[in-house]
């Protein structure tokens, strides 16, 4: 969905690039994000109107710690002995 560098993506490019979900689907999913600070929304003055979704710092970081999401890679081990 997300991978490191990508800048701001437009609601139906995510859509795009996941396939096979639905609306309602990925709606939920960029909400819990968003209520989790790993993505921000922004709303653009384009007729229609539109919003695209860009990855916080929070989230940036996660995706570098995680080797199980696409683009991902563990920097440094976030279980400290």
């Amino acid at each position: 969905m997300f991978g490191p560098g990508d800048g701001p993506r437009r609601y139906s490019d995510l859509r795009d690039r996941i396939g096979g979900i639905s609306k309602k689907m990925l709606n939920r999913m960029l909400r819990k994000l968003e209520r989790n600070r790993l993505v921000e929304r922004r709303v653009l003055a384009t007729a229609p109107a539109g919003a695209e979704y860009r990855l916080t710092e929070l989230g940036q970081s996660l995706l570098a710690r995680s080797p199980s999401l696409p683009g991902g890679r563990r920097t440094t081990n976030p279980w400290p002995t």
